[in-house]
């Protein structure tokens, strides 16, 4: 009879899980069955997966790893050289969050504009000029 990886608790139809080989959080999809109880693999979801995790969510971000469950989330209020606010998005591209100033002289008159970037329902920076 096969036994859990970690308490040695034998399997049987109620107690056998699904673990994921690499952890889903690097983008692991690969899994394998009985490996481990479900209380052990909930124990660990909840303890070192979760800090696995949470410690690569930028790196799997700037990577766009793609996982089973959710999307790459943008990384927020990451601050660029020039002192501005910028999220990152899945992939690494970054997006100013404040309005980037633009001044157009032209023959002694100055027009003012603002350019204010938003993203649409795929992901995808466009941006918005405003006089």
């Amino acid at each position: 009879m096969l036994k859990c990886l970690y308490c040695d608790t034998e399997f049987n139809d109620n107690n056998g899980s699904k673990e994921h080989i690499i952890p889903n959080a690097l983008g692991g999809r690969k899994k394998t069955r009985n490996a481990c109880c479900k209380d052990c693999n909930n124990s660990f979801g909840e303890s070192i997966d979760f800090a696995l995790a949470s410690n690569f969510q930028e790196i799997a971000s700037l990577l766009n790893i793609q996982r089973e469950r959710g999307e790459p989330r943008e990384i927020k209020n990451a601050i660029g050289e020039d002192g501005e606010k910028y999220r990152i998005l899945p992939g690494g591209k970054p997006d100013r969050l404040s309005a980037k100033p633009i001044v157009i002289e032209d023959g002694g008159k100055t027009t003012y504009h603002a350019q204010f970037s938003t993203i649409d329902i795929k992901s995808k920076v466009v941006y918005k000029e405003y006089c």
